[in-house]
C-alpha cells in the first residue's frame, strides 16, 4: 500500500491506494480490506465496493487483468464475475495528485 493516506476517505481513492504499489487484487479482496477497515459487515457495503471498482475502471484509473466466474459462490456469490485489477499510469498520477492535495490541505489546516 502507498501510505494509507486514503483510509476513511472516499472508497474510490482507497482503491487506487491499495493498487498503487503494483499489487494486483481481486474485487472481493479489495472489498474485504475496505469493509474490515470500516468495520462494515453488510453484504450491501461489500457489493457497493465492487461497483466502485467498476467505476474506477471506467475512468481509466485501473484496469482488469483477469476475470473468472465465482463458480462455488465462495467469493462474491455463485455465478458472479470476479475481476482482478491493477492500477494504470493515469491512476498513479491521479493518486499522487489526490495524496498531495490531502497532505497540502492538512499542512494548511495546521497553520
Amino acid at each position: 500500500m502507498a501510505n494509507d493516506v486514503m483510509k476513511n476517505r472516499p472508497i474510490k481513492f482507497r482503491i487506487l491506494e491499495l493498487l498503487y504499489n503494483g499489487d494486483q487484487l481481486w474485487n472481493y479482496e479489495i472489498a474485504k480490506i475496505i469493509t474490515e477497515e470500516d468495520n462494515q459487515t453488510s453484504k450491501f457495503q461489500f457489493n457497493d465496493i465492487n461497483f466502485d471498482c467498476i467505476e474506477v475502471t471506467a475512468s481509466g484509473f485501473v484496469e482488469s487483468v483477469e476475470d473468472a466466474i465465482d463458480e462455488d459462490g465462495s467469493k462474491l456469490g455463485a455465478g458472479r464475475l470476479r475481476t482482478k485489477y491493477k492500477i494504470t499510469d493515469l491512476g498513479k498520477t491521479e493518486y499522487d495528485w489526490l495524496a498531495s492535495s490531502i497532505m497540502h490541505y492538512g499542512e494548511k489546516k495546521e497553520a
